[in-house]
């Protein structure tokens, strides 16, 4: 890691390299495609990971809408549900 870094630094220090390097260490520490779809799955139908994070943790620009998190409908009281169904109810 540490020969990779001084390389990246040596070879950008030439006059006219006006090239931009990124690395990521997380890059190399994540699962493969489907523990990773699991894990982000998990996240954003549980509603502790919005969409948007899901896609940073991707190095994917964010879209548009998808910054809050999403609730799951099916995990509420009977009181909230009961309160939901009767008339005028909010």
């Amino acid at each position: 890691m540490a020969q990779m870094d001084s390389t990246r630094a040596s070879s950008m220090a030439h006059p006219g390299n006006a090239g931009l390097a990124k690395f990521s260490m997380q890059g190399l520490l994540r699962g493969d495609n489907a523990a990773r779809a699991t894990f982000y799955a998990s996240g954003i139908t549980n509603g502790w990971l919005t969409r948007n994070e899901a896609r940073r943790l991707e190095d994917l620009n964010p879209i548009e809408g998808l910054g809050e998190p999403l609730l799951p409908l099916n995990m509420s009281t009977q009181n909230r549900r009961d309160a939901l169904l009767a008339p005028g109810g909010t």
